[in-house]
């Protein structure tokens, strides 16, 4: 079932995420593949409904305020741990930047708040967010893609299934990097000749 990060029920489908301390080999690259390629994405592109706020207000940050705005949609404050520092940017001039700590309540549960920061992994900063009260946290990203029909901005985390096709090239670009000697090599080839 796809689901905007608050379905019907007004909870929150937590996101998961998976970490390596080395790049998977390929008696665990190969079962992973199969994973994703069978599992269900129980996530859909997030609507966009006000109030709207941005977290992170850097670089990302920067390129979500100027998307909202090309697409028309408004937000009611941007909010970034380095609050202070990033006010005295002319970017931000104009626009309520808060501290994390410094969000009402109130706020923190009637606000959307889409995520736009690439400097720390989603999942465990979604998670801080949700223990500092936030209650409805979208990557930026996926609200972003509910606005293909008119900007074509898009990170590439919704696509198709894979193919058989896609299966079967991946698994034997997986296979042919097994004997090389880096890590890093068998990821870079895996990730940028199978697509």
């Amino acid at each position: 079932m796809l689901a905007d990060s608050l379905a019907h029920s007004m909870t929150q489908t937590p996101r998961k995420a998976r970490s390596f301390t080395t790049p998977p080999g390929t008696d665990q690259a190969l079962p992973l593949l199969a994973e994703i390629a069978t599992a269900p994405c129980p996530f859909a592109p997030a609507t966009p409904r006000q109030p709207l706020a941005l977290y992170g207000a850097g670089k990302l940050g920067q390129l979500a305020r100027d998307f909202l705005t090309s697409v028309g949609l408004d937000f009611v404050m941007a909010i970034d741990r380095n609050a202070r520092q990033l006010a005295e940017e002319p970017a931000w001039t104009g626009v309520p930047l808060l501290q994390p700590d410094e969000v009402d309540d109130v706020a923190k549960r009637e606000t959307r708040l889409a995520v736009s920061v690439v400097t720390t992994p989603y999942v465990p900063l979604e998670r801080s967010l949700a223990e500092l009260g936030f209650a409805d946290i979208v990557p930026f990203f996926d609200l972003a893609e509910s606005f293909r029909h008119i900007h074509p901005l898009s990170n590439g985390w919704f696509a198709p299934p894979l193919t058989a096709e896609d299966r079967e090239n991946t698994r034997r670009t997986i296979v042919c990097t097994k004997n090389l000697q880096s890590p890093c090599m068998v990821f870079f080839i895996c990730v940028f000749f199978s697509f």
